[in-house]
């Protein structure tokens, strides 16, 4: 009697500690899920701001990323008086967001330029589009390509651009592109996804990113 009630102790104490870790692991999903969301989302909003500036008839130069949290985004072209500061409440006033929790290791998001296409094409500074990026974990990044219908991560190609902030500038760096490999379930550029920074097949261990194409010049 004594020997069957431990064994049916160890049954359930088992049984209780994998609930717990499933339950864990359910929990970290949903808290991934919502991140993703989170960073699409976002993109939108900053997307839809950059459009209004132009349609208020500022230039693609003339959009300024400055704000009061990450320095280094200062646009010397840029009037307050045309409302051209997407984050400062002379511009369209949209909040300056960090990058939800858990998403990465705090990295903010970037603002800057990439050529986003196929990488059979050819590599043409004057075509450089303007991009918001965020690194984000392998986790996160696949449940936004599922979110932006892209099944899988790629492998970016070219050199990408992740430290020159945006200033007015396209033309630096020299050669920067966001590429992949055609195929036929991956014939086109989509404007919004995450990507791999490595050799195939993508790991954890490579960099991930988030992307999103807020005007498009190409």
């Amino acid at each position: 009697m004594i020997l069957m009630a431990v064994m049916l102790f160890a049954a359930l104490a088992f049984t209780f500690s994998k609930g717990i870790q499933q339950g864990g692991e359910n929990i970290s999903n949903r808290k991934a899920s919502l991140a993703a969301s989170d960073i699409i989302a976002y993109g939108q909003k900053v997307s839809r701001a950059v459009e209004g500036v132009i349609a208020k008839g500022n230039s693609e130069g003339d959009i300024s990323f400055e704000n009061d949290t990450e320095t280094g985004y200062e646009n010397p072209d840029c009037d307050p008086l045309k409302k051209c500061r997407i984050f400062m409440a002379d511009g369209t006033g949209l909040t300056w967001q960090r990058a939800p929790t858990g998403a990465n290791n705090n990295e903010p998001y970037f603002f800057g330029t990439n050529q986003v296409g196929l990488a059979s094409e050819t590599l043409d500074p004057s075509q450089r589009d303007l991009v918001m990026m965020l690194p984000v974990k392998m986790s996160v990044c696949t449940l936004i390509n599922e979110m932006t219908t892209r099944s899988v991560t790629w492998v970016s190609g070219g050199t990408l651009n992740e430290a020159t902030k945006f200033t007015g500038d396209y033309t630096l760096p020299a050669n920067t592109r966001i590429s992949w490999t055609s195929t036929a379930d991956e014939p086109d550029a989509r404007p919004a996804g995450c990507f791999c920074k490595g050799s195939a097949p993508c790991d954890s261990s490579d960099s991930h990113y988030f992307y999103y194409v807020l005007h498009p010049r190409g």
